[in-house]
């Protein structure tokens, strides 16, 4: 509550919370894919040429790679940001259970990349679950205990 001089109290406005749906963040997912694929091509291509090996031996250098890369992208960017650079760009933030948006700590991070893999295993289906929940959850988001919402 505020006071305005001669008003006396003003009640503040109520934040209203907007839970990001699944087409954004299907947007993101597919920006952030971008991303470590051209970051995992680039490394697996320098490796590759620096150690003269073969177009086929390249590709399998750049896809190990992009799975070390999507682990360095997605937990500092959760666990210190709150989101990832595709996430961030389409104004939405990750955030705990306790609604802080600065970042859900390493831990949570963790966790929640666990639940990736779960929301992945039956035809990424825990993806699509965002379509159907309530608050636009995805299963590593219930697992983690994470929503994501628009700022």
């Amino acid at each position: 509550m505020s006071e305005r001089p001669g008003y006396g109290e003003i009640p503040e406005p109520e934040a209203q919370v907007v839970f990001s749906g699944f087409v954004p963040r299907l947007i993101a997912y597919i920006i952030d894919g971008i991303f470590i694929t051209l970051i995992a091509l680039i490394i697996g291509m320098s490796i590759g040429i620096a150690m003269d090996l073969e177009n086929m031996a390249i590709l399998e250098v750049s896809y190990t790679a992009s799975g070390i890369v999507t682990l360095f992208y997605l937990l500092p960017c959760w666990a210190m940001l709150g989101g990832t650079p595709g996430k961030l760009m389409l104004g939405m933030r990750i955030v705990g259970s306790d609604g802080s948006i600065g970042g859900i700590g390493w831990s949570r991070a963790l966790l929640r990349l666990v639940g990736y893999f779960v929301s992945s295993l039956p035809c990424y289906l825990g993806f699509f679950w965002i379509a159907i929940d309530k608050d636009n959850q995805a299963w590593h988001d219930k697992i983690s205990r994470t929503y994501v919402v628009n700022l």
